[in-house]
């Protein structure tokens, strides 16, 4: 028990090579008790980590699932050592946690990432982890083209398959797109300002001191705020740097100012300050400051991992569109560049942002440049409506071929049970439950009640209502890949694949248990496996590794031998 406890502190926390000096640390502070007999280093510690504690949690997981509908969400990704991955995550209803969930399956190594291989791989894991993949209901990937193209591509050929399966593209990668894509119809010195104010500071700390002062001086001692570097993945992230650099624009202004006239001046000093001193470019930063604050929002609502559909669809303008807002909204766009019933409103009519127009107000700048910017600012609001368009609403027809899951008998069963839970009043479903209850606490507890004979009362209402959380809305994947570059960094380049699963596979269950290694009682799975021979086994491949070491080092004797001969 003491033995297990440590390697999953120590695949939680820290590297396997720490446990050397913690088992002789307890050891030496636990003389008197069980701590003294202590007989734990690396080697056990790796094979209790790969062999003992990984695949219980596997098989945990696979049980868990059990028959309940799921959904898979893949990416691919490529790490230090440029290895390259298939990850998979699985969203599911867990019976042990009452709730959704969304865990960490394990990796594919794929050298070619064409549909056919992606497909291929794709089935010898779930083999592999003994996961019938026939059961999943949603994929969830990207926007790639050999993920979820139209002609052919993973889903294609697993729909073949599996013809009830519904494909869900992240909403957090479509909405990075569109704002992406829209950017290119504002001037490129606004990324430009951005990118180079955060980097002249990002390498010299007399600098980032110089302009420290500059700020105090001004602000009464505050310190300045941190400026945010631009991601060249994400670019929701230009958000916070768009608002962090309006806080101090008239700070910035003047430190480019200043260095611009030092005897020590550079180029870029005095590019910036040109660009500092056209207020133009504070517009642009002002119209985008409210425009990307609310796609962000949406963003972030998400990205959580149990996000109520229901309050999403209430709260995000796009989840309320039915198709035939989409086709109106699509014909208005069309009408844009015609000169007949154009549906654009004049310039003095159009809102770009209160903060946008009360500086504009002020005229410090001419007519024409403002006019200028009021034209770049509506072709990037149309080209953002142009990309929702083109990728959002493909997910709002995933309820809607839920249907397709369900023989017309079983959708009189279903209009039956609803209409019978209609007449029941919240209390006599729970007697716990108020205005505030959480709408999936609701329908759990609608699946839990039973009648007289013991059998489910709305189990097959719960069946379909149940398939709607189970699909992924964002891809956690993203997620995987930031603890991935944790466990997986440069200094741990050579950590190979079943060790790096087994370590991640410990982290991110223990984060969905919502545990530690303080309070994590081992389960019968792992105490079964830590009592077997096989935690000792050497994998076969290690020991065609070794023969093929062993061959190599007796061709180089040989090789040796005969060179001292024909000297």
């Amino acid at each position: 028990m003491i033995e297990i406890k440590l390697c999953m502190h120590v695949a939680a926390h820290s590297s396997i090579r720490s446990v050397d000096h913690l088992t002789d640390l307890l050891k030496e502070c636990g003389k008197g008790s069980n701590l003294e007999k202590l007989r734990l280093h690396r080697a056990k510690t790796s094979m209790i980590i790969l062999k003992v504690i990984s695949p219980a949690i596997l098989k945990e997981i696979i049980e868990d699932i059990g028959e309940e509908p799921f959904s898979i969400i893949l990416d691919e990704f490529t790490d230090v050592s440029v290895v390259k991955y298939m990850a998979y995550c699985v969203r599911y209803f867990s019976k042990r946690l009452n709730t959704f969930v969304v865990d960490f399956l394990g990796f594919s190594e794929i050298y070619e990432a064409t549909a056919e291989n992606l497909f291929e791989y794709f089935k010898a894991f779930m083999s592999e982890i003994e996961l019938y993949y026939k059961n999943m209901i949603g994929l969830g990937t990207n926007g790639a083209s050999n993920l979820c193209g139209k002609n052919h591509s993973l889903y294609t050929l697993l729909k073949q398959e599996i013809p009830h399966l519904q494909l869900i593209q992240c909403v957090c990668h479509s909405l990075n797109l569109c704002a992406s894509n829209a950017s290119n119809e504002l001037p490129c010195t606004v990324e430009y300002l951005l990118r180079e104010t955060r980097k002249w500071f990002s390498h010299s700390s007399f600098r980032q001191m110089r302009y420290s002062k500059i700020y105090q001086l001004i602000n009464a001692g505050k310190r300045p705020p941190k400026l945010i570097q631009l991601s060249s993945m994400r670019w929701l992230s230009w958000s916070e740097a768009v608002s962090t650099n309006i806080k101090q624009w008239l700070e910035l202004k003047q430190h480019f100012q200043l260095m611009a006239n030092s005897k020590n001046d550079k180029c870029t000093a005095r590019t910036l300050a040109q660009m500092y001193e056209d207020n133009s470019n504070l517009l642009y930063l002002l119209f985008l400051d409210g425009i990307l604050k609310e796609v962000t929002n949406i963003n972030l609502a998400f990205q959580k991992t149990n996000a109520d559909i229901t309050k999403l669809n209430k709260e995000t303008s796009y989840s309320m569109l039915h198709q035939t807002d989409i086709d109106n909204i699509q014909r208005a766009l069309e009408k844009v560049h015609q000169d007949f019933e154009n549906t654009l409103l004049p310039f003095e009519s159009v809102d770009f942002g209160y903060q946008c127009e009360s500086y504009a107000a002020k005229k410090t700048i001419s007519q024409a440049s403002l006019k200028l910017v009021q034209e770049r600012c509506v072709a990037y609001t149309i080209r953002l409506c142009n990309e929702l368009l083109k990728r959002l609403p493909r997910n709002l027809s995933v309820m809607e071929n839920l249907q397709m899951r369900f023989s017309i008998q079983k959708c009189d069963a279903i209009e039956s049970q609803f209409r019978r839970l209609q007449t029941l009043r919240i209390n006599e479903i729970s007697s716990n439950f108020n205005s505030d209850t959480d709408i999936t606490d609701f329908w759990i507890a609608v699946r839990q009640m039973t009648n007289a004979n013991g059998e489910k009362c709305f189990k097959d209402l719960v069946e379909l209502i149940f398939c709607a959380p189970s699909f992924p809305i964002s891809n956690a994947v993203e997620r995987i890949f930031s603890i991935m570059a944790v466990v997986k960094s440069k200094l741990r380049n050579r950590l190979t694949m079943p060790m790096l699963v087994a370590l991640m596979r410990t982290r991110i269950h223990m984060n969905v248990l919502g545990l530690c290694c303080k309070n994590y009682c081992p389960t019968p799975h792992i105490l079964a496996l830590f009592n077997s021979h096989n935690m000792y086994e050497i994998e076969s491949s290690q020991t065609e590794l070794s023969d093929y070491e062993d061959n190599f080092l007796e061709s180089l004797t040989l090789i040796g031998s005969v060179e001292s001969i024909n000297q």
